[in-house]
């Protein structure tokens, strides 16, 4: 469980080291990420620039969880085995953070508007986990529960996956009229791999028994594991990992904006847009020591011990641990030299509407588009629909939203000068337990 609680660290409380394309964030860096023709949104005149300072944001959640922001720093093993996976359902969900470094965008002539991004990532995907599993594998303290525990047909899949992107973009004003604006753009994204690492269980069978008051076995196990694992390994992760390149690969967004300007010329009173984001995938180059594939064979009469009498691999290295016992794992392939894990690529949605110089809403819709396969990170579907007070120097709103496997939310985000900070489950983990938790800041600076 050590090896869950660092994972889980990483996600939560290092927020610097990545962030994910959060619907209610207003910072222009993060509506750039979402469409790229939001750079003719963000700058309405000629010589008119938009420029990110920094932008963190940070994002975990699964149909499991019942997290507070109010015990976010007990991040102990019985936190995570209560709160995060439980050990009575099978968890589906993910964790990432995203920092935008330096970014502009700026409009160069009367219809075209350039931009340019940085960011680096990190996403965690898990699905089909088997919390009470995962306890059995890494408690040394036995929490009191019912043995045997039987696992039948099971098919679990863990992602980690880190890289970094360069986005430069271009926005053109398709049509330009007195009351609205057409505006097509897109963003060219060159990705860098850093690390990544993959555990696949299919077709997996067995039974967990007890033995003593601190030691435990699978028994009579059957089905395959494999394993993916590439650059740094994620048990000695540090921001050196994030910094260090392997494999280039190409990527891309594409938008669609249409802009209706009201009587106040400072604003719009309708803004409709669409987009679709992260196309294409990030290409890893494998580490042959814990790139494999296994079947499993442990019979009635073996065991494969956990606890005391077992050492656990850490994340990136199970293989060490198939390999140490070739009876109970027999290898049937090593991985390729090189693979390709597809960007989280979803369909956006985004409609502003403004009654009143102080009052307007949003409503964004996010599909998820990815498989939910090994090779795949994805993005959860979701709803947020978000009143906004718009008063002079501040911009007030109360995000209310739905995602796929995370249930409800309702958070607080606003807006003054250079600072925007937003949180769409802030309130709702205040008042009750949630799955899903959320974090955004940025700041930047602007010339008009």
């Amino acid at each position: 469980m050590e090896k869950s609680r660092t994972l889980l660290f990483i996600l939560v409380t290092l927020p610097n080291l990545l962030v994910a394309q959060n619907l209610y964030d207003k910072s222009f860096v993060n509506q750039l990420a979402i469409n790229p023709a939001y750079a003719s949104v963000a700058n309405r005149d000629v010589n008119d620039w938009t420029a990110n300072i920094v932008s963190f944001q940070t994002d975990i959640g699964s149909n499991t969880g019942a997290m507070s922001f109010w015990d976010l720093a007990r991040l102990n093993g019985p936190y995570i085995r209560d709160r995060i996976l439980t050990t009575s359902r099978i968890s589906t969900g993910q964790g990432n953070v995203t920092l935008f470094g330096p970014g502009i965008s700026a409009r160069v002539s009367p219809r075209f508007s350039v931009s340019a991004t940085t960011a680096i990532r990190l996403f965690s995907n898990y699905r089909g986990l088997d919390g009470r599993l995962i306890s059995e594998i890494g408690e040394y303290v036995k929490v009191q529960q019912e043995y045997p525990y039987n696992m039948a047909n099971r098919e679990m899949r863990m992602d980690l996956a880190a890289f970094s992107e360069f986005a430069p973009g271009l926005s053109y004003d398709l049509i330009q009229q007195q009351d609205y604006t057409v505006s097509l753009g897109g963003a060219l994204k060159l990705l860098m791999s850093n690390s990544h690492t993959s555990i696949a269980l299919s077709g997996f069978n067995g039974t967990v028994n007890r033995y003593n008051s601190y030691l435990t076995a699978l028994n009579d196990a059957t089905g395959a594991v494999t394993t993916q694992t590439s650059g740094r390994l994620f048990d000695d992760f540090g921001a050196g990992a994030l910094l260090s390149a392997q494999k280039l690969s190409l990527g891309g967004n594409l938008g669609f904006v249409f802009k209706h300007l009201g009587k106040d010329i400072e604003s719009h009173d309708f803004i409709f847009a669409v987009s679709l984001i992260d196309i294409g995938s990030v290409r890893y180059k494998s580490d042959s020591a814990y790139t494999k594939s296994y079947d499993i064979n442990i019979g009635e009469g073996e065991g494969l011990f956990f606890n005391n009498n077992f050492k656990n691999s850490n994340f990136s290295k199970t293989t060490l641990v198939f390999d140490k016992y070739p009876g109970l794992f027999q290898k049937t392939s090593s991985g390729k030299q090189t693979y390709k894990v597809k960007l989280p690529t979803s369909l956006v949605v985004q409609l502003y509407a403004r009654y009143n110089k102080q009052l307007g809403v949003r409503l964004n819709g996010r599909i998820g588009l990815s498989k939910q396969n090994q090779d795949d990170l994805y993005s959860p579907s979701g709803l947020m629909l978000e009143p906004v007070y718009d008063r002079k120097k501040i911009q007030i709103s109360l995000p209310i939203s739905y995602y796929r496997y995370m249930g409800f939310g309702m958070g607080v985000a606003f807006k003054t000068g250079n600072l925007t900070f937003g949180s769409q489950t802030l309130l709702s983990s205040m008042i009750t337990k949630s799955g899903h938790l959320d974090l955004s800041l940025a700041i930047e600076l602007k010339k008009r």
